[in-house]
């Protein structure tokens, strides 16, 4: 996508949506990020 896109919120924004955190214990954890898209206008 190029920075000109206006969906482009560019790395500094991308990742501002998290909201919860929560304590974990040791040992090895599978993590995953989802991106949600939704088209305006529609």
């Amino acid at each position: 996508m190029p920075s000109t896109d206006p969906s482009d919120v560019g790395r500094s924004k991308m990742y501002t949506q998290i909201v919860d955190e929560l304590s974990i214990g040791p040992g090895p954890h599978k993590v995953a990020i989802k991106f949600t898209h939704k088209q305006s206008g529609r």
